[in-house]
């Protein structure tokens, strides 16, 4: 491919050329490269390959490879229901846009206050509304986001044990709380 292009801190690997002469055959062995690409700076590199030929002759082929600065993250979530009741799951699936992230997720006063991984889950104990923080890092930068989600009381669960285990159809009965 020429040009080229490649991020800051990728590197760059020669994908391979190819000579062929009518006379001399395959002259690939003997293709000298010369130049270099520096995997740290911007910019744009020349490579330089060169076949010399039985007659002496030389034919020389350049290749440009652009070094570009790569790009800082967009951190970016979905909360799939942003209220809940107390007790209940919530879901944060990340949108986030970059190359080569690495995902940290903040969500103080959940049962788990800190993770890391691409989506993350959450369950609160106690009502209130709490702040979901995602921040996002590549080698080129980091990017957070903060939203809140709710979580409202739950309705009360009737818990409670039947005295008897058989009815009759007009036997009362005693129902123990629990």
């Amino acid at each position: 491919e020429n040009p080229m292009t490649i991020q800051v801190g990728q590197g760059y690997v020669e994908p391979g050329f190819k000579a062929v002469d009518a006379c001399d055959g395959d002259l690939t062995e003997a293709v000298l490269a010369a130049g270099t690409v520096s995997k740290y700076t911007a910019g744009t590199y020349t490579i330089s390959c060169t076949a010399q030929y039985s007659t002496d002759e030389t034919l020389t082929a350049t290749k440009e490879i652009t070094v570009e600065e790569g790009k800082a993250p967009v951190a970016a979530f979905d909360i799939l229901n942003n209220e809940l009741p107390a007790g209940d799951r919530f879901s944060f699936i990340n949108r986030s846009q970059g190359d080569g992230c690495t995902y940290q997720w903040s969500m103080p006063g959940a049962e788990v206050e800190q993770t890391s991984g691409t989506n993350a889950t959450a369950l609160y104990p106690r009502t209130g509304t709490f702040s979901v923080t995602l921040t996002v890092s590549n080698p080129f930068g980091t990017s957070s986001v903060t939203h809140e989600v709710t979580v409202k009381e739950s309705a009360p669960e009737a818990r409670f044990d039947i005295s008897q285990t058989e009815i009759m159809l007009g036997d009362t009965i005693q129902l123990i709380d629990n």
